[in-house]
Formats: structure tokens, C-alpha cells, sequence
């Protein structure tokens, strides 16, 4: 069986922004060929008893569990603060030698591919370092969420699949631990959306834009991403009430045309139904989920690498934008080492941004008899006509994301 590891290789690079990551490996482990990814992180482990963990869980993962102990494993980044263990506590033993744990890294610096009994696991743990102003220890509140969340996803048939969170052990004493994901049997056919991103992600999407025998490289985008995208994200939220932060790290998506996304993470999703104390760390609303996540770092990203790397003699669409933009001072919004937020030069939503909110609106308008109804016709076609025009002229920063949560508020009423 083959286990994806289709990630960057920046993990061991601080202070770098998720988006601004350029660069991708990948890596497929087979098993009948012991092939695995080249990058690797050197863990501990220990074998705590019971008695001295408090464990969140749905279900049982045997390989995590010996007798009356259970196995914790800390990152390099976190000895210091789980060193009290190391006072009480053996390291974990194999023929009654002392060893550590090979990990794979992934795109997310605390998440990390091991294998245990050859059989591979996810694992989330507590990073004692600042990245992007938050510092990515992993919270109880968190973890509490992950496994509420998982185990309420598993008995709901949203379109999207999900990378599920079964299992969590936090040292007593303590409010930080990590948590085990179950990987997918499937899951060597899902790209990280990163992939897509950057040089290498033009590469990547040429390629597969001739596989799948699209017109262009735009048009695999528009209608291979995108537009499934919408309406995967809008089917949740209000056929569900299940609202995920879908940007580029959390969001897979599947080669074949079967189970098309796949989510992970899910100390980042909002579901109406399960009440949670949610960690401050995280963006929770609707409003931002789309505005931050989705178009502004995936859309917002695929706009920037098409203007950067992507080079095109024809006449489609993204030529035409980008000239356009040019002509009107305002490509600088869209250039990798460019960050102008000013409203003489930048234009709030570019052409993959734009175009990801015209999907979201046709996706939206079953629901519009509803949600007219329910606000007294406050909201009909007219407003639709009115978002349209504000998003292609100078918006203020949240304008669709406040567009959508105002609707599904309505909806909901």
C-alpha cells in the first residue's frame, strides 16, 4: 500500500510564513520497496503509565499503547518544556536498548509522518515556537476540539473527506500533548494544495493539465480546483454547519475524480453542532475562514504564482487580467516580493480570486428563496448585483466574507 508524503521541505526553516514557501518535495513511501521521503527529524519517545495522562480519544490505536503505558512523543523544540518526564520516565525501548523515533516531516511544522509497528500515523505534537506570532504548542482546548470535531465529522456525509483525529494524550500536570491522525488508505492519490503554489506549482499544474486534457493551465485551475472547491465549501456550511479553514496546508486534493478534497486538521474547523471552547489562537468565524483561508491564501496565492512564473503566448483570460492590471498600475498587488496595500495600487481581489467568488455566488443561489424569506426580502437578487459590483471595483477587506456569514446568518434563522 502507498502512503503520500507530497509536502515542502521547508520544516526546518523559522520564521518563514506559509505562504511564502516556494519550494516542494515529493516523496511516495511504498511499502513492498521500504522507499520513504529523505528529509527526516529525530523524536523521543516515552512510555508513560496511564495513570499519569489524561486521554481524549474515540477509539483505540494499539501501537500507541503497551500494558498499562502509553506512548508520548516530543518534539526537539518542546524537551525543555516535557523535561520533567525524562526525570520520571524511560525513553521508549526496543530489545531493551534506548532508540528514538525517525520522523517525516510535512508542510505543517508540527505534524510529522512516523511509523510504528510499519504501520504509518500522522502525528500533531506540541512545537515550543513562535511561527507567524503564534506560539504552536498544542493546546488541551485544541486538542479537545480535534477530537469532538473528528468524531462528530464521522457520522456526518459532508462532501469533503476528512483526515480524522481518533486519538490525543496529554501528561498530566500539564495542558499541552499531541494528538495521532489515521491515515487514509488512499491518500498517496492527494496533493497538498501547496504543491500548487510557487515555480514547481506551475510545473505540477502543466502537467496535469495535459493529463486531464484540459484547454489551459487556467482553465485546469477554474474548473478542476475552483469552481468543486465552492461548491464543496458552500455545501458544508449550510447543508451542515461545518465551516473548515481550507488554505493551502490544510487542504488536499485527490488526482482522480473521486473524493476530490481532502481536509486535515481539525483544531481549525467551526462545526455548529459541536460546542467547544475554541483555543484563542485560531480565526473561528465564517467571515474570516473565507477572507484569510481560502481566498487569500490559496486564491489570492494561485493569482500571484500565475502572474510570477506562468508565461503564455495565447489569448486566454489571465493574459487579458494581468495586462489589464498592468495597464492600470496595479500588477504590484499580485508580485511575490510586493505587499501594497494602498488604494491607488492595490486591487483587493485578483482574477483567481475573483473568479472563486463568482462560483460561490452560483453555488449560493438555491439557497437565496430561503434566506429572502427569512430576511424579509432584504437580501435578493438585487444585493447578489450589488456584492458583484463591490467585488470587482475596491472592496474593504472582509467584503465577500461578510456577504456570505450575513447569509448564512439569515439561513440559520
Amino acid at each position: 500500500m502507498e502512503f503520500v508524503k507530497r509536502e515542502y521541505e521547508m520544516f526546518h526553516k523559522k520564521n518563514i510564513s506559509r505562504t511564502s514557501i516556494d519550494e516542494s518535495f515529493i516523496g511516495i513511501k511504498h511499502e513492498t520497496t521500504n522507499e520513504k521521503p529523505t528529509k527526516t527529524i529525530e523524536l523521543h519517545g516515552y512510555w508513560i503509565p496511564k495513570t499519569q495522562c489524561e486521554i481524549c480519544q474515540y477509539e483505540n490505536i494499539s501501537d500507541f499503547q503497551k500494558n498499562d503505558s502509553l506512548l508520548f512523543i516530543v518534539h526537539p523544540s518542546s524537551e525543555e518544556h516535557f523535561k520533567y518526564i525524562t526525570q520520571h520516565f524511560k525513553y521508549i525501548t526496543q530489545h531493551y536498548e534506548k532508540i528514538n523515533i525517525i520522523g517525516y516531516p510535512t508542510s505543517s511544522q508540527r505534524t510529522v509522518l512516523i511509523y510504528l509497528n510499519n504501520v504509518p500515523y500522522f502525528v500533531k505534537l506540541s512545537m515550543n515556537v513562535v511561527i507567524d506570532g503564534v506560539n504552536r504548542m498544542l493546546h488541551q482546548n485544541e486538542i479537545n476540539v480535534s477530537i469532538q470535531s473528528s468524531e462528530y465529522l464521522k457520522g456526518v456525509d459532508i462532501p469533503i473527506q476528512i483526515m480524522y483525529e481518533p486519538f490525543s494524550i496529554i501528561p498530566k500536570n500539564n495542558n499541552h500533548g499531541m494528538i495521532v491522525r489515521k491515515i487514509p488508505q488512499n491518500m498517496c492519490d492527494y496533493y497538498s494544495m501547496f504543491c500548487f503554489l510557487g515555480k514547481k506549482g506551475i510545473t505540477l499544474i502543466t502537467k496535469l493539465t495535459h493529463q486531464f486534457e484540459f484547454h489551459s493551465e487556467v482553465d485546469f485551475v477554474l474548473n478542476f480546483i475552483l469552481k468543486p472547491l465552492a461548491h464543496d465549501y458552500i455545501d458544508c456550511l449550510f447543508n451542515h454547519g461545518v465551516s473548515l479553514q481550507m488554505h493551502p496546508q490544510n487542504l488536499l486534493m485527490c488526482l482522480n475524480h473521486t473524493d476530490k478534497f481532502m481536509y486535515r486538521d481539525l483544531g481549525g474547523c467551526n462545526i455548529r453542532n459541536v460546542q467547544s471552547k475554541y483555543s484563542d489562537n485560531h480565526i473561528k468565524d465564517d467571515e474570516n475562514v473565507i477572507e484569510c483561508h481560502i481566498i487569500g491564501n490559496l486564491c489570492f496565492e494561485l493569482t500571484r504564482t500565475f502572474v510570477h512564473h506562468y508565461q503564455s503566448n495565447s489569448n486566454d483570460k489571465i493574459t487579458n487580467w494581468k495586462n489589464e492590471m498592468i495597464k492600470n498600475n496595479k500588477i504590484k498587488s499580485f508580485m511575490f516580493d510586493n505587499h501594497i496595500f494602498s488604494n491607488d495600487e492595490f486591487q483587493r481581489y485578483g482574477f483567481f480570486e475573483l473568479c472563486f467568488l463568482e462560483f460561490m455566488i452560483d453555488e449560493l443561489k438555491p439557497f437565496m428563496k430561503t434566506i429572502q424569506t427569512k430576511s424579509n426580502n432584504l437580501i435578493d437578487e438585487s444585493y447578489f448585483k450589488m456584492v458583484k459590483e463591490c467585488i470587482h471595483g475596491f472592496p474593504s477587506f472582509n467584503s465577500f466574507g461578510n456577504f456570505v456569514s450575513t447569509l448564512y446568518q439569515y439561513f440559520t434563522l
